[in-house]
């Protein structure tokens, strides 16, 4: 069992508010886990589509990180973006969402809220629309 698979084992065996994309289209490349007087924080990246011809992680990517809405998170370049524009609202499984752009790029921040916990998602060469239909998949387990 990979490093990754092992940590998104621990991952469901202690964060019980964890959701996770369970789609054909994506790969878990990396994941890890962060602990703040006692809450637990998860991230995942999570490849796109990625040919079997390109290295690495890919260049489509989805950033997750999951955590309480009190708790304090370490800030990352990933998530530590300048926010531009809100785009949008919506509801999906359960999770309210906003879409903001993120300035000088086309990629996109999204901020989700359920029962105090946060999810947050930053794509990387990934549409809304495409965002949105993998979404659905966004389940906890």
């Amino acid at each position: 069992m990979s490093s990754v698979k092992k940590v998104l084992e621990i991952q469901r065996e202690t964060i019980p508010y964890l959701y996770e994309f369970k789609d054909s289209k994506l790969t878990p490349f990396s994941s890890s886990i962060e602990e703040y007087k006692g809450q637990k924080q998860a991230y995942v990246v999570y490849s796109f589509n990625k040919p079997e011809t390109e290295q690495g992680s890919g260049s489509r990517l989805l950033y997750t990180r999951i955590y309480p809405n009190e708790s304090a998170v370490r800030t990352t370049g990933d998530f530590n973006t300048e926010l531009g524009e809100k785009k949008e609202n919506f509801t999906l499984n359960e999770i309210k969402w906003s879409v903001y752009e993120i300035n000088g790029t086309p990629n996109i921040h999204l901020k989700g809220e359920k029962d105090g916990i946060v999810y947050e998602i930053v794509t990387q060469e990934v549409s809304l629309r495409e965002v949105k239909e993998l979404l659905a998949t966004f389940i906890s387990n």
